[in-house]
């Protein structure tokens, strides 16, 4: 950061730090030992930032016009350092994708089986004993069998299933974050 210049606490700068926002200036106003200490994020352009905060606080026409335009703004309160938060309108399917998570997780009980468990696995394990998977033909013909019985769900609904609290949280983190 670099600290561009100290102005008396008496001098109100919050409608000009909202017309350095507007400018895409990114900069923080702090108060230190009694006095705002004016920081921006760089050195590049601080002449003219320098300038315009000398004007604002010694024109007063200046520093009306600044006030009018930055009254007017509004101003969307983001986070910086963090992720974006996605809402229902800008990520549909995340929220429909979780919902059918936590169903299967509350229909399921958590992966403690019954008939919807083998519905919603792979291969269903009492047709196809899992001890014979040794080898890859005996999957593919599992597979096989199901598909042409028509069960293509069975290619997705693994995703959805979990078999405890932790696997269900740290799932729908990792969903939230990157899905």
């Amino acid at each position: 950061m670099y600290r561009l210049r100290e102005v008396a606490l008496a001098d109100d700068l919050a409608l000009f730090s909202r017309w350095l926002w507007a400018q895409r200036i990114w900069h923080r106003i702090a108060e230190e030992q009694g006095v705002q200490v004016v920081w921006l994020a760089s050195e590049d352009g601080a002449e003219g930032v320098a300038r315009a905060l000398e004007k604002y606080l010694h024109d007063a026409a200046f520093r009306a016009r600044i006030d009018q335009f930055s009254r007017g703004m509004t101003l969307e309160h983001r986070v910086v350092n963090g992720w974006p938060r996605p809402t229902l309108t800008s990520a549909p399917w995340a929220f429909v994708i979780l919902g059918a998570v936590f169903l299967c997780a509350l229909l399921t009980r958590l992966g403690e089986g019954g008939e919807l468990l083998r519905l919603l696995l792979i291969v269903n394990p009492l047709e196809f004993p899992l001890a014979a998977f040794d080898d890859m033909s005996a999957r593919i013909h599992s597979l096989k069998a199901m598909l042409s019985q028509g069960q293509w769900w069975r290619l997705v609904s693994p995703g959805l299933l979990h078999f405890s609290v932790m696997h269900l949280a740290f799932n729908t983190l990792m969903f939230w974050f990157l899905g």
